[in-house]
């Protein structure tokens, strides 16, 4: 599977915007959300998409395959540099990341270009 590299991008922007606050253990509780809660907020404004308390279409922990497919995923718990995303998101210790270092990362492991506008 393709990495949708637009959708990724969009993610990699709302994770870092500071719209959303980290949460932990669950796609979004308490108005927080976890790294993979906030790709399933992006698809949920898509027609078809749908919030059911802290379940995403029906799931709550890993990607549904819609959200899979729609960005290209080629799994429900996607790693970074062989750091499954929940285990940043979730973890502790060396592990646990920010939004804004799981940003970093999944720019540097797709290689994105994240264009920065320039002053002058």
């Amino acid at each position: 599977m393709r990495p949708n590299l637009d959708i990724i991008r969009s993610w990699v922007h709302a994770l870092r915007s500071g719209a959303y606050h980290q949460g932990h253990c669950a796609f979004r509780a308490d108005g927080r959300h976890c790294a993979l809660g906030v790709l399933c907020d992006h698809h949920a404004r898509a027609p078809g998409g749908h919030w059911d308390a802290d379940c995403y279409l029906g799931c709550s922990g890993f990607l549904p395959p819609q959200v899979q497919a729609w960005a290209g995923l080629s799994s429900e718990d996607p790693e970074i540099s062989g750091v499954p995303m929940s285990v940043m998101n979730d973890g502790t210790g060396e592990h646990f990341m920010s939004f804004a270092d799981i940003a970093a990362a999944i720019e540097q492991y797709y290689d994105l270009a994240i264009e920065v506008a320039q002053v002058g």
